[in-house]
């Protein structure tokens, strides 16, 4: 596949929108054969690689810290609370109505 020669700098326009044959002209390649050992000498001079540093990162248990005392798990935390004490509170008053119930049919049932 040759490479088409152009007259004009297409350096106007982002890569994306041209022909892969302008791109690899634009970038001084060919898409058959890539780069020579020396263009990626060259190349790798110019522009160090893409890495991150790899400092020390953040410890498990501090992000589950983190996440647990986040706001949103909190309001939810204490929304579960409420609920599981209006339901333990409403099967307490079931429980002492039941007593009260059953002790009065139990007295009733002594004075007949």
């Amino acid at each position: 596949m040759a490479l088409k020669q152009r007259t004009e700098p297409s350096t106007n326009r982002h890569p994306f929108l041209l022909a892969v044959e302008d791109v690899a002209h634009q970038f001084g390649t060919n898409v058959e054969t890539g780069l020579t050992a020396s263009q990626v000498a060259e190349l790798q001079k110019e522009h160090p690689s893409n890495e991150l540093e790899s400092g020390e990162g953040i410890s498990w248990h501090k992000i589950l810290i983190k996440q647990l005392s986040n706001a949103m798990i909190l309001v939810s935390r204490v929304a579960n609370y409420n609920k599981e004490a209006q339901a333990n509170n409403s099967r307490y008053l079931y429980l002492q109505c039941r007593s009260v119930l059953e002790s009065s049919i139990t007295l009733k049932a002594e004075s007949l």
